[in-house]
């Protein structure tokens, strides 16, 4: 019996941490509905979990820039 969320478990910034036994860490973090990122960290490097966060927001934000750029109509290519 969840809140009102529809049943859905993550939300805009649902993220998952893993450790590999390398000392390396996988963090994925949801970019869009349709998209994560990924990232390859040092161990050590988590600890600046709010910059690497501040990085990924910018880049969202970037990527939706780009996919929201309107395209130019067939009609007035041709006139």
């Amino acid at each position: 019996e969840g809140g009102g969320d529809g049943g859905v478990a993550y939300d805009a910034e649902s993220s998952s941490v893993i450790r590999l036994s390398n000392g390396m860490v996988l963090y994925l973090r949801e970019v869009n509905n349709y998209l994560a990122l990924v990232c390859l960290l040092r161990g050590d490097n988590l600890q600046k979990r709010g910059l690497i966060d501040y990085n990924i927001d910018c880049f969202k934000q970037a990527l939706s820039q780009v996919f929201n750029v309107p395209r130019p109509s067939i009609a007035r290519q041709e006139g």
